[in-house]
């Protein structure tokens, strides 16, 4: 579909002369269409559970009765991991559920590698000093911020793990020794 094709169908959608939009999953990106009540991802297995959450809130955006369909080939061939997502994904059907996604997703996935050779995004693009530079002058905000406690003030509301702040900051010198 061209650019122009593709703004015309969407201004289209925008002002409810279509009833129906057939979209890959770049809808997760935040657009806004409040008039839209149900959503259907096909081959959900496939998805993380940050877009699964992420595509689940494109729809419910105006006073109307939301439904998202989570389709999947055979339930019963899922891996735990791709049933896990889904499990959650329903689960946290709330107002603010947010937070706790970003909490399971940091559970199923781990914390990830900040300085190590697996790394990806930012640190490839502006390179290994200025991102070190980076990380130094975010280090003190963010120690600033986690002992005013402005960080784990949702966590405590949540009942997340109570150990989560020591955790967090343990291993957060165990990164910064290295």
């Amino acid at each position: 579909m061209s650019e122009s094709e593709l703004e015309t169908t969407m201004r289209k959608f925008w002002h409810g002369e279509l009833d129906i939009l057939v979209s890959t999953s770049i809808v997760e990106s935040g657009l806004d269409f409040p008039q839209a009540n149900t959503l259907i991802v096909d081959q959900a297995q496939m998805f993380g559970l940050g877009q699964l959450y992420q595509l689940r809130g494109r729809v419910g955006r105006s006073d109307r009765q939301a439904y998202a369909y989570f389709l999947v080939p055979d339930a019963k061939k899922l891996t735990d991991i791709a049933e896990e997502r889904l499990r959650i994904i329903l689960e946290m059907d709330f107002l603010g559920a947010g937070f706790q996604v970003a909490m399971e997703d940091l559970r199923l996935r781990g914390a990830g590698n900040i300085l190590g050779e697996v790394q990806t995004g930012h640190m490839s693009r502006v390179g290994m000093e200025l991102y070190l530079e980076m990380l130094e002058e975010a280090v003190p905000i963010t120690l600033k911020l986690i002992k005013k406690n402005l960080l784990f003030r949702n966590v405590r509301r949540l009942h997340i793990f109570p150990r989560l702040k020591k955790a967090f900051l343990s291993n957060f010198a165990i990164i910064l020794k290295r």
